[in-house]
């Protein structure tokens, strides 16, 4: 019920003929099948069947819509939010408590001793026999001459982009609740930033994102709402982009002044490095490409990765070499995802691991099983200890496969006996 005075209150002309057209219809039709049992009338009662039954049909529509739209909860009367169980989070980014009731819980100090005595115990229980992996796998060799140029804003750009200070500000409860009605945003949708999309002239903007249909649907929230679809196919690889030098000062200028989205989309903001080209200090970001030109933070991949399970690729010096095996380039890109905190240093070690059993399980000799430790070693991408602790694991393998041979040659000659 709530759901149709809101449509009715904030909806277009459209929707509210829509929300008024099907009760008519189911009274016009009860009342017709009543009338034609006095008058004794075949049409009449046809008639008010088929205007019953329409009726009906289109509150199905309604009910099956509601099933999509967010539902509200107890912190706000009028803006919709879905919890997140992975996040704890709503959908939309918003959180769930109201921000009285956090700050009172951060204040205290008997809360803030137990999630500590929580994160310490979690931290234990991470640490398995396995050996530590490195911290931070390195970058990338050559990193000044992959540096890549950011071309200067076009005039198209800065009238876009025209006092983007302000262009998060108009955006309150209401105004978002009014944008997710009109667009019909699907109830699993999430929040990212698109940095750049030439293609569509999309510039350093909060997005929201889900799927319906084969489809990948943004809603652009500018400085005047946009929604952009993308056929789910042509998303189908994530390409890393390393190294886009740019002007941090002038960068994400809506997000400086305070506002309701600034502060859900602020956690997906890029991070800047310092580093140098052609000798003189640059400041650079390092982004994801999503398709053709549609470009990411790092924040925002996670997100796509679980919606999407794009293909990831990286194009550098690394992957280009051909004395690395397909085994280390496999590892190799993993370590990216986890130094762009997109992975967590659990799954980090967990493909780390079942890459190697399936390098492995190839056959490979002991001279190249070694070497390819090794260079994972030296790109940092694991520790000291990981190439003694797996080469125990090759060892004991081929042990292993050494006397299963020698059980199946000997089962084959008892059968031979018998036979």
């Amino acid at each position: 019920m709530k759901n149709f005075i809101a449509g009715l209150r904030y909806g277009n002309w459209l929707t509210r003929l829509y929300l008024i057209s099907f009760p008519l219809l189911i009274v016009a039709g009860a009342g017709g099948i009543i009338y034609s049992f006095f008058i004794n009338s075949m049409l009449i009662f046809l008639i008010g069947t088929a205007l019953a039954v329409g009726g009906i049909a289109l509150a199905q529509g309604f009910i099956v819509e509601l099933h999509q739209e967010p539902e509200e909860t107890e912190e706000t009367e009028d803006f919709p939010l879905e919890e997140n169980p992975d996040t704890g989070k709503a959908q939309d980014g918003f959180p769930k408590k109201v921000r009285q009731e956090k700050r009172k819980k951060e204040k205290d100090p008997a809360k803030r001793k137990e999630r500590k005595t929580k994160k310490n115990k979690k931290q234990q229980e991470e640490n398995t026999t396995e050996p530590e992996i490195a911290d931070t796998p390195r970058e990338e060799p050559e990193a000044d001459e992959k540096i890549k140029e950011n071309e200067n804003l076009t005039e198209e750009k800065e009238e876009r982009l025209e006092k983007p200070e302000e262009a998060l500000l108009a955006y309150d409860e209401k105004k978002i609740q009014q944008v997710f009605y009109k667009y019909k945003v699907h109830k699993e949708h999430h929040p990212i930033i698109i940095d750049s999309w030439e293609e569509k002239k999309v510039w350093q903007c909060p997005a929201y994102i889900w799927l319906h249909h084969g489809q990948l649907h943004m809603l652009l929230m500018e400085k005047t709402v946009r929604e952009l679809t993308l056929p789910a196919s042509k998303a189908s690889t994530l390409t890393y982009v390393r190294g886009v030098v740019c002007k941090a000062k002038k960068e994400y200028l809506s997000f400086r002044k305070e506002s309701l989205l600034s502060k859900v989309f602020s956690p997906y903001l890029p991070v800047y490095h310092e580093g140098t080209k052609n000798g003189k200090p640059v400041i650079y970001k390092n982004l994801f490409e999503l398709g053709e030109g549609l470009r990411v933070t790092g924040a925002s991949v996670k997100t796509i990765m679980e919606m999407l399970n794009p293909d990831f690729q990286v194009d550098d010096i690394i992957t280009r070499d051909v004395r690395y095996n397909a085994f280390f380039k496999e590892i190799y890109r993993q370590g990216i995802l986890f130094r762009e905190q997109i992975i967590t240093i659990q799954e980090y070690r967990e493909q780390i691991k079942e890459t190697l059993h399936k390098l492995v399980a190839t056959g490979v000799s002991e001279e190249e099983y070694e070497s390819t430790l090794q260079a994972l070693y030296q790109n940092k991408l694991i520790t000291e200890e990981y190439i003694s602790y797996y080469m125990q694991y090759w060892k004991r393998i081929q042990i292993e496969n050494k006397y299963s041979n020698r059980r199946r040659r000997r089962g084959k000659q008892w059968k031979d006996i018998l036979s």
